[in-house]
C-alpha cells in the first residue's frame, strides 16, 4: 500500500490506512524514517503485515494503532548487503488476530544481523498466543495487565 526503497529522511503522519491486500506499510533499505500516528486498519487478508522494516537503520514508530490479521511489526532482512538496526517502537496500540505483535528473524539475511530493536510502552489488545504475550511482558515490550 505504502512502499518506501532506498529513501532517506521519510516521514510518516496523522494517515489512516484501511483495507491493505498486503504488507501495509513497507520500509526497504531506508535511513531515518519516521511513522509517527498512523492507524492502520487491516484484517482483510492473511498476508497484510501492518509495517514491515526491512534492512533498513534509524527507524522511529511511535503513537501508532495497528490492527492486521498477519505480523503488527516485522523486521526483515531481505538484502544481505544491508543491516536491519537502530528500530525504536514507542506508545503504540497493537492488535494481530492471527499472526505476531513483533516478528523478528524471519525471511532474513541482513547483513551483519539486527540489532538495537526497543520497544517502549506498547499495548497489546489482542494476541492468538497467551505463551508470546507473556515474552513480551518479560522483555518489557507490552504493559504488564496482560499476564
Amino acid at each position: 500500500m505504502a512502499g518506501f526503497e532506498a529513501c532517506h529522511n521519510v516521514a510518516m503522519r496523522d494517515i489512516i490506512l484501511q483495507g491493505s491486500w498486503g504488507w501495509t506499510i513497507v520500509l526497504q533499505g531506508c535511513q531515518s524514517a519516521t511513522i509517527d500516528h498512523v492507524r492502520i486498519c487491516g484484517s482483510r487478508v492473511e498476508n497484510d503485515d501492518g509495517i514491515d522494516v526491512c534492512n533498513s537503520v534509524d527507524v522511529q514508530i511511535r503513537r501508532c494503532f495497528i490492527r492486521t490479521d498477519d505480523d503488527c511489526i516485522a523486521v526483515k532482512g531481505r538484502d544481505r548487503a544491508l543491516p536491519s538496526e537502530r528500530l525504536a517502537v514507542e506508545d503504540s496500540t497493537l492488535w494481530t488476530d492471527r499472526a505476531n505483535v513483533f516478528r523478528l528473524g524471519f525471511e532474513s539475511e541482513a547483513a551483519g544481523s539486527m540489532r538495537s530493536i526497543k520497544g517502549r510502552n506498547l499495548d497489546v489488545l489482542h494476541y492468538a498466543g497467551k505463551s508470546a504475550n507473556w515474552i513480551l511482558v518479560q522483555l518489557g515490550l507490552v504493559h504488564p495487565a496482560l499476564r
